[in-house]
């Protein structure tokens, strides 16, 4: 058996044909094609053995009489198969199959039949999937057109090389590695080369592949101009914070830790670091490298900064864990929508997405004259319906009152994009399957405004870098969904939220970059019924608001606390260690969604190690707590597009400084209009 798969463990049967024959025989023809049948039924009589076996072998028969090379096909059961979708994937995954055909009859007798190119020497110019829905009455007229369209498959198939030369000879005058001879030769490197050689060559030609110069360049100019603005514009700024004066003093920084202290800068500083990260994070990201690759550059970058470009200052710990991390975060959730919008189409909403996320793929693209790859199927939006999407817009009003017994309205505006790249999410399939790349992207931001301006901001970005997935769902007679899916991966997120007032205080906000934890997303299908439910558990680092500082200060002062709650007018804020955690229980019937959501977060501050810690007297511990219990109910409006979200959340906060404690909470009355698309 030549395939490098374990065939014999499937319900399987293995048919080697050669062109213009019908009896079983050896295809060792370099030449031949290796395909793989996959057959499944929504009609209950039709989910055995034999009627599987007979479906195998009449579209092995077809493609063996109009393939001009040997056919050898391999089958799998995939509706009576429970490890079907896992062996499909192995198939794909051992590149031992030039084709995958889906065969699928629906339950009203109609056939759905796919045909995916598994080539591994496939690029831009091979389709990569087709497919048919075919309709006909009789048996034998869905036969004669599921024939007829295998025969396109074939004639492309015959042809390919054909097609192939003439695109090469048409794109060779601007080729600089392919040279076409006056006597009809290839050459290269002034060598004569075959045309599989040839084509390889032209073909690699401006390929993206990983791009260690630019990526380098890219970060030193970044930090070229960085270090431009913090010496010559905001030097006078930035001078409170010299603590190095001549070789002798940045010598002792160099040689020890010491000099890693946690800053005393604003608030707004030390989170727009985050996002001075994404610029290490996406040059490496865009010039090819994978996440954990552009997280490697992320923190050499931050650490270029903090050593030669603030050479003056001590080393910020704080800005050495939210630059590279919550930079790499944030830049992996966008690299994931940028990939998904370029390969969009040309409609206006998917234009205006993929320049704002995927911007440095595309400038990327037009420097290395790349033609960016375009999904096989849009959706009606012209969205890349090849990936699992799920993406709405909302508006509406908010209702708040707080322990204080102040009470506001406000009208509220919100988003909700998700993109998940496993294979068969949310859909028909079963099998397990371990994925070692980013599978799902999450942005959230929702903001309140009322009488006295904005009010509440929150936003999220959060990635499952790497996921083991399971799932067994199928279809009923009635095309409903029954079964289960699993999935279970590494997970980091980067939050914010700010609420105007809670208790009386002014302005209570905590910054999270939730560093690595886990996730988990289970989903239920019984008829009519959908239940979803979600876990994520991280570890933490925070810049959060004290709730207790001004009661303290209002008894002790604050001479000798942490250098960081005094440097700015209402900083107000300390770094923190901790844990966040949420979980959230959906469930839906025919269009009607009740769900509820715990959020959880505990911040414990750290000592020792403040950028003044010779002067800090009252080293004293703080402690915050935010939880967040809410609940929903939504409803359709207009067909599956817009829908009414009625909720409930109350949030409850506490925090202590010392023996200083206060309580408060704050309740939330929303209705929302939300549109999906």
């Amino acid at each position: 058996m030549k395939f490098s798969i374990p065939l014999t463990s499937w319900f399987i049967f293995v048919l080697s044909v050669a062109p213009g024959t019908s009896a079983p025989v050896q295809a060792a023809e370099p030449s031949g094609r290796n395909i793989l049948l996959s057959v499944a039924s929504e009609q209950v009589e039709h989910r055995t053995e034999a009627w599987t076996q007979d479906q195998c072998t009449v579209l092995h028969s077809t493609m063996a009489g109009l393939m001009r090379s040997s056919v050898t096909t391999a089958c799998v059961g995939s509706g009576i198969d429970y490890a079907a979708f896992r062996k499909i994937n192995e198939a794909k995954a051992s590149k031992d199959f030039h084709y995958h055909i889906r065969l699928r009859e629906l339950a009203n007798g109609s056939v759905k039949l796919q045909v995916e190119n598994w080539k591994t020497d496939r690029d831009e110019t091979d389709f990569q999937s087709v497919g048919w829905t075919i309709d006909e009455s009789t048996p034998e007229l869905r036969q004669q057109l599921v024939s007829k369209m295998l025969n396109h498959v074939a004639v492309y198939d015959r042809n390919e090389r054909k097609l192939k030369e003439l695109l090469l000879v048409n794109g060779l005058i601007e080729s600089e590695a392919v040279l076409l001879g006056s006597n009809g030769e290839y050459y290269s490197n002034f060598r004569k080369v075959s045309f599989e050689q040839a084509y390889e060559r032209f073909k690699n030609e401006g390929v993206k592949q990983k791009n260690f110069l630019r990526t380098t360049l890219e970060i030193f100019a970044t930090l070229g101009l960085g270090t431009v603005q913090y010496y010559f514009v905001t030097a006078e700024e930035n001078a409170i914070d010299w603590d190095y004066n001549n070789w002798r003093e940045y010598r002792q920084k160099v040689s020890s830790f010491k000099s890693w202290r946690f800053d005393t800068n604003e608030s707004k500083v030390n989170i727009a670091h985050a996002f001075a990260g994404t610029l290490y994070a996406w040059a490496a990201r865009t010039n090819g490298f994978n996440s954990l690759e552009s997280l490697m550059f992320a923190i050499a970058g931050s650490t270029a900064w903090e050593y030669l470009c603030e050479a003056r200052e001590k080393i910020s710990i704080n800005d050495q864990i939210v630059t590279p991390v919550g930079g790499f975060i944030i830049v992996e959730v966008l690299y994931q929508f940028g990939e998904f919008f370029t390969r969009g189409g040309n409609t206006l909403p998917n234009r205006i997405l993929s320049t704002i996320f995927g911007g440095p793929q595309r400038f990327h693209a037009w420097i290395d004259k790349q033609k960016l790859p375009r999904a096989d199927r849009l959706d009606q939006y012209g969205f890349n319906a090849d990936v699992w999407h799920q993406f709405n817009l909302s508006t509406g009003y908010v209702q708040t009152g707080d322990s204080s017994g102040d009470s506001s309205g406000g009208i509220s505006g919100g988003m909700d994009f998700q993109v998940v790249t496993l294979p068969s999410y949310d859909q028909e399939g079963a099998g397990a399957v371990f994925v070692k790349d980013t599978v799902m992207s999450q942005l959230t931001a929702n903001i309140v405004y009322g009488r006295t301006g904005l009010q509440d901001v929150s936003a999220l970005l959060k990635a499952v870098l790497a996921a083991y997935y399971r799932q067994d769902i199928t279809r009923d007679e009635q095309d409903r969904l029954n079964g289960y899916s699993f999935m279970i991966g590494p997970t980091a997120s980067v939050e914010y939220r700010s609420m105007g007032e809670i208790g009386g205080i002014i302005n209570d906000w905590h910054a999270s970059v939730n560093v690595i934890g886990a996730g988990i997303d289970v989903i239920a299908y019984a008829k009519d019924v959908r239940v979803q439910i979600k876990l994520d558990v991280f570890s933490n680092f925070t810049l959060v608001r004290s709730l207790a500082v001004e009661d303290y200060a209002s008894v002790h002062g604050r001479d000798g606390i942490k250098s960081v709650m005094n440097a700015h007018e209402q900083n107000n804020y300390y770094y923190a260690f901790g844990l966040t955690a949420g979980s959230s229980l959906a469930v839906s019937y025919r269009g009607l969604e009740l769900g509820g959501e715990v959020t959880y977060g505990s911040y414990d501050s750290i000592e020792g190690l403040d950028r003044f810690q010779e002067q800090v007297t009252r080293d004293v511990h703080l402690q915050d707590r935010y939880l967040s219990l809410k609940a929903w109910f939504a409803h359709p409006v207009y067909r599956k597009n817009i829908k009414m979200v009625y909720s409930v959340e109350r949030v409850e906060r506490t925090g202590e400084m010392a023996e200083m404690s206060r309580i408060a909470h704050v309740n939330r009355y929303m209705g929302r209009l939300v549109f999906l698309f």
